[in-house]
């Protein structure tokens, strides 16, 4: 999307999306999103399935939440489980999406392009006003030492040592980085690396869950608290 002197100059993909799935023609309202907290009112002035020009009659900002949801997890085998999670949790309102390579993970690599377009379908469809930061892949030692700094670090794991509920520890307000491991679980080196730099050892309740849904379980309560507290 281009913005240039009061008009909106939608790309290729959302131009067809607009003619041919909303069935939009010159002369209608539309609402964009930019991602970066603007909502633009349009009138639409040209159409076309490979470019359409929009006028601009009001725009709205809206700030960004007092608060930052940060989820590091190791992608699953299966990118559609990790796909389902990035849509499912934009919709919940998570502000950045990391991937760790860790000692017990099932997937190596993968490219995060796709799952950009999944966030920005999901964007839409919940009408969130900030798009979500999607990080690639880095080695979990490497993505701790780079983020140590974050004020409110969890790591999650199902080892039989004693934990605290992350809705018990979690507090309103303030800056969050929760670590979800792979299917096998962190493994000792990596929870005990997480604990020299800060982190703390939390529960995600009795069950044991699988990556994506301790993933968007953590994000709920995060996002429940500060919902709450707001």
């Amino acid at each position: 999307m281009e913005i240039r002197d009061e008009e909106i100059i939608l790309p290729e993909d959302e131009s067809s999306h607009c003619t041919r799935v909303l069935r939009l023609k010159k002369g209608d309202e539309a609402g964009v999103f930019d991602g970066n907290g603007n909502f633009y009112r349009c009138r639409i002035s040209e159409t076309g399935s490979k470019h359409a020009l929009l006028k601009i009659i009001e725009t709205e900002h809206s700030d960004p939440d007092p608060w930052h949801i940060h989820v590091a997890l190791a992608p699953t085998k299966n990118m559609n489980r990790i796909e389902w999670f990035a849509e499912k949790a934009t919709e919940l309102g998570i502000h950045e999406l990391s991937f760790l390579l860790c000692s017990r993970s099932e997937r190596k690599s993968m490219n995060p392009g796709r799952l950009n377009k999944i966030v920005i379908g999901a964007l839409k469809q919940s009408k969130s006003k900030y798009l979500p930061v999607i990080n690639p892949m880095k080695d979990f030692e490497k993505f701790l030492v780079e983020n140590q700094s974050a004020r409110n670090k969890y790591i999650c794991h199902i080892s039989d040592i004693p934990k605290e509920h992350l809705h018990e520890i979690a507090r309103p307000g303030g800056d969050y980085l929760l670590l979800i491991g792979p299917e096998g679980d962190f493994d000792r080196q990596e929870i005990s690396m997480a604990k020299k730099l800060g982190f703390l050892e939390v529960s995600l309740g009795r069950n044991i869950l699988r990556t994506e849904t301790a993933a968007l379980a953590g994000l709920h309560i995060l996002s429940l608290i500060n919902q709450k507290g707001t």
